[in-house]
């Protein structure tokens, strides 16, 4: 083998290592009410057959869902979730539980060794109240809540827009961690609707995209000597 493939295979490793990509799929889970269900990528519930992305239409404890689905590294790139869904209604009722989204994905690297800057960001509207949170988890546990770096309730409007950032010490983690998005939908006594999408994202550091675009332009110039 050459040197300029030898030097091709590295580079392609160090952007991998650095790229920080999970090792494990999204999990959705919709509660309310004491129902509890909980669809894997490409398990069962799962309506989109794509690797990477989980889709679930169906009902929850008076609530009726559609379309709510996450999106995971797979699809994203690396160190990212995004959790969406089209209409969350709540049914006529003299109470109305809230309703819980949750999206998960194991195994991710990005930021490990330090401290790590995360950001979420959610839109949408809502005839009721939303509530959001933003989770990383050094245990790598599916829906971990060890830290809680970003949070959010929005009121009643036409439409919303907010967003949180935080910090987290991964120093002390083991070789992944996991990301969590959960938000909360409360609506008053009467059938009404919410739409949104959460995305939850690390911040790379400076010096770490700098590394990377170095990799990048080195790969290029070895493609074109190869060339």
């Amino acid at each position: 083998m050459t040197f300029h493939k030898h030097l091709l295979i590295v580079l392609a490793a160090v952007t991998l290592a650095l790229s920080g990509v999970a090792t494990a799929n999204p999990i959705l889970r919709v509660s309310s009410a004491g129902v509890v269900i909980q669809v894997a990528d490409n398990g069962a519930g799962d309506l989109d057959p794509g690797v990477g992305s989980v889709l679930f239409v169906g009902a929850v404890g008076g609530w009726d869902t559609n379309i709510t689905s996450g999106l995971g590294s797979a699809i994203l790139g690396p160190n990212e979730l995004d959790l969406n869904t089209n209409s969350a209604i709540s049914r006529n009722g003299s109470f109305v539980h809230p309703l819980v989204l949750e999206l998960t994905e194991m195994g991710f690297t990005g930021g490990l060794g330090g401290i790590a800057a995360f950001l979420g960001t959610i839109g949408g509207t809502t005839d009721g109240t939303i509530s959001w949170w933003l989770y990383i988890d050094p245990t790598d546990a599916a829906f971990g809540q060890a830290y809680e770096v970003a949070s959010g309730t929005k009121i009643p409007g036409l439409g919303f827009l907010d967003s949180d950032s935080g910090l987290v010490d991964l120093s002390m983690g083991g070789s992944g961690y996991s990301m969590t998005l959960r938000v909360e939908i409360n609506h008053s006594n009467k059938p009404t609707g919410t739409s949104f999408n959460f995305r939850g994202q690390l911040v790379p550091e400076p010096g770490t995209l700098l590394l990377l675009g170095v990799g990048l332009i080195g790969m290029a110039l070895v493609r074109r000597k190869l060339s």
